[in-house]
């Protein structure tokens, strides 16, 4: 026997619903794809407005002429427009739509270009890291309204749940969530550049400018070039201030991942790890073999984010870090011994060497996409 369990994310009022059981999917890799919203890119690197290259700026006898005149022949070059503050500007890019319309803008002055390339960067990196910092609770459908994780909610949020479930027949918190909150596809949605690398395509007249664009949204397809391939990442517990380091899951594997991206799909990653950690239900019903697995996980309703560990801020209060990783991989670990014995490392292995083959393939066609 088991429950249902699904993904809850209850700041953004969203979920991610597997459509079976917590035995079923936790060691298939299915966990896998919350990592995509929570882990957030090695940084925005913001690019400089006058930025233009061997163009001359303007003299201090065109300064005295004209003393208006902004030390960049970038910004002199937008005419009327010249006479707004960068802010406004950008505020004119924040109320575009669509990634083609801001890039189109772009293309009409090179100092708008500029605040075009810096708008497509914050619009991709918000999309990514989109669950960072949210509370998050795998819920399983035998949890009772009355039986709630402690702090995990408001008082206004607790007593919106319990009304619901007291006022509509046979109703639960598992059935609560998933009528008013969204359905999150478990994968990623692709941006489409399709349309974007056409228009790049047409616009010779930019030159480099296009191919600097272009190149950049080929990096965007590519994670390893987003998040980097020698950095030291871990799972942030924001409301508890702990940590589990990713190169500590590597070690049982015995495989590098390189950045957390590439752990997708993985049997075994820190995605289980943190599954295990926040399912929460009011019986401990989770079709596994393994029976000491907690119903009521110590960090249900916790805030998260996964970054690298030369950006994890200091937690307010002088409270410090602390690394759980031992612990935390262990617990996941023991699901894996139950079920499969001492053939435990043996089953991760097989299906490691499986993703890596399918890794491998992926990279060689981005490269054949890109380098046709």
């Amino acid at each position: 026997m088991g429950q249902y369990f699904v993904l809850f994310n209850i700041d953004r009022l969203e979920y991610i619903s597997y459509d079976h059981k917590f035995g079923e999917v936790i060691f298939d890799g299915s966990f896998t794809s919350i990592l995509q919203w929570l882990v957030k890119p090695i940084g925005y690197k913001p690019r400089p407005l006058n930025l233009m290259g061997g163009t001359r700026k303007v003299s201090d006898d065109e300064r005295k002429i004209s003393p208006e005149m902004d030390p960049s022949p970038l910004r002199n070059a937008l005419g009327q427009l010249a006479k707004f503050p960068d802010e406004i500007l950008c505020m004119v890019f924040d109320n575009v739509d669509t990634l083609e319309d801001v890039v189109r803008l772009g293309f009409a002055n090179r100092y708008l270009y500029n605040i075009a390339y810096n708008v497509v960067q914050q619009r991709y990196l918000q999309c990514r890291a989109a669950w960072a910092g949210c509370r998050l609770l795998c819920l399983g459908d035998y949890a009772e309204s009355r039986d709630l994780p402690p702090g995990a909610f408001t008082k206004d949020e607790e007593q919106e749940i319990q009304e619901y479930c007291d006022t509509v027949d046979n109703a639960s918190p598992y059935q609560y969530f998933t009528k008013f909150c969204d359905l999150r596809e478990p994968s990623m949605p692709r941006v489409e550049f399709s349309i974007i690398y056409d228009l790049l395509d047409c616009s010779d007249q930019n030159g480099a400018y296009s191919t600097r664009m272009k190149n950049y949204f080929w990096a965007i397809e590519h994670p390893a070039l987003m998040y980097g391939t020698d950095q030291l990442w871990a799972l942030c517990n924001l409301s508890k201030n702990e940590y589990v380091r990713l190169d500590a899951v590597d070690a049982v594997l015995g495989y590098k991942a390189g950045h957390p991206l590439s752990l997708q799909d993985m049997c075994f990653s820190v995605a289980q790890v943190l599954a295990c950690r926040i399912c929460w239900s009011s019986e401990p019903s989770f079709a596994l073999c393994y029976t000491e697995l907690n119903h009521k996980g110590i960090w249900a309703g916790d805030r998260f984010e996964i970054t690298t560990l030369d950006r994890m801020e200091p937690p307010k209060d002088g409270k410090i870090w602390k690394d759980v990783s031992d612990d935390a991989i262990n617990e996941a670990i023991e699901l894996w011994k139950a079920d499969y014995g001492d053939e435990w490392e043996e089953r991760i292995g097989d299906r490691l060497n499986r993703h890596s083959l399918k890794m491998r393939e992926y990279n060689m066609n981005m490269i054949r996409q890109r380098w046709p």
